[in-house]
């Protein structure tokens, strides 16, 4: 599952990925992953955008939230994935939340975006999110 949008004929696309071992129905209990890194970004305007392979589905009756806009450059940020169980309640089990931040490590501002994805079976997986320059 890519929620993005295609990339600039000039610009690369970066991922920042995992690679990981999941389960198809994780119950609460089942550990929140993370991973982060620093990147220098330029000014202008990017999409953020999840990222999974093999396929995934979202959730029923949820949205991925994405972001498609100008981030401030010249600066250095953290790029932040978590991915962990969730239960919202009677149907909600065997689904994961993955949510991303990217925090300006200079200004302190933060765009986020979190999918709530059902894993069709057990298996190794890459997950985290993606920058598309738009410039």
């Amino acid at each position: 599952m890519s929620t993005g949008t295609a990339a600039h004929a000039e610009a690369a696309t970066a991922l920042n990925l995992k690679n990981q071992y999941l389960i198809a129905n994780p119950t609460i209990y089942y550990p929140v992953s993370s991973f982060e890194r620093e990147i220098w970004l330029d000014p202008g305007v990017y999409g953020f955008f999840h990222w999974v392979k093999p396929d995934v589905r979202p959730m029923p009756g949820k949205t991925c939230y994405n972001w498609l806009g100008k981030l401030e450059g010249n600066a250095k940020y953290r790029w932040h994935s978590d991915l962990g169980p969730i239960n919202f309640g009677p149907g909600s089990q065997g689904y994961y939340i993955l949510y991303t931040r990217l925090t300006n490590l200079t200004t302190g501002s933060i765009r986020d975006i979190e999918c709530d994805i059902l894993v069709p079976a057990d298996g190794t997986y890459d997950w985290g999110s993606g920058l598309d320059p738009h410039f």
